[in-house]
């Protein structure tokens, strides 16, 4: 009977470290798989930089279609990579800031009167925090595509906001959606955000330790609001 009972229990812990083993092997053979998508995916993600930049793929000639296309593609590829490891990735979404130059061209695409392929909306003003730097910012108003990748800031006068007139400001592509996916969108726009801001220029300007906040917030400017407010009604209510 104690001999039965031996056998069995070598059988069975035969049995558990031969599971363990496998395991182990599966999780490693998987982990190598993981690597090499990575590595493949950065190899792609590099081409297609190099390829925009020297205007092989020459992205202001893109029907809109095609430039939201590249756009998916690209933040796909930074997804796959799982984390922004460069100032040039990170600065990369400026070129992605394809949109309506004014307000007013803005609401007229937005009330269905001109091609709305971004399916662009007008955000809550609590996601604006980011983009009411400096005099008037409370006045800025934050538009956003329905993927969550695309963003648009226009100012007091209803100007689009970009890398030449306001980079503090300026909406910037998003490499995961702001809204819908906030760990990975923390990830991969937030943090880089907080090291590199939207610029060189800008990033120099926070090292300075100069404070780049409005003069007051949105919900303290009754004005700010009610125009807020009005923008609201026409386009979501």
């Amino acid at each position: 009977m104690k001999k039965f009972i031996t056998k069995k229990r070598i059988i069975m812990l035969s049995v558990i470290v031969l599971f363990t083993i496998v395991g182990i092997t599966i999780s490693f053979a998987k982990s190598k798989i993981n690597e090499n998508k990575k590595i493949m995916a950065q190899l792609e993600l590099d081409l297609l930089m190099f390829q925009i930049e020297n205007k092989i793929i020459n992205i202001d000639t893109l029907g809109d279609q095609e430039y939201i296309n590249l756009g998916h593609r690209f933040a796909a590829l930074i997804n796959k990579t799982g984390k922004v490891k460069s100032q040039r990735e990170h600065y990369f979404r400026i070129y992605f800031s394809r949109a309506p130059k004014t307000l007013d061209e803005m609401v007229q695409i937005i009330l269905g009167k001109e091609n709305n392929l971004f399916e662009w909306k007008l955000l809550p003003w609590q996601s604006m925090a980011f983009h009411m730097y400096g005099t008037d910012g409370e006045y800025n108003l934050k538009f956003m595509s329905a993927d969550g990748h695309f963003e648009a800031v226009y100012n007091k006068d209803g100007i689009l906001l970009t890398q030449e007139n306001d980079p503090k400001n300026m909406g910037t592509f998003n490499y995961a959606h702001q809204l819908a996916d906030q760990v990975t969108h923390y990830n991969l726009d937030i943090w880089p955000y907080f090291m590199w801001n939207n610029t060189e220029e800008t990033m120099e300007f926070f090292k300075d330790g100069n404070e780049m906040r409005s003069t007051l917030p949105i919900d303290k400017n009754e004005d700010a609001m009610k125009r807020y407010e009005e923008y609201k009604r026409l386009l979501i209510e």
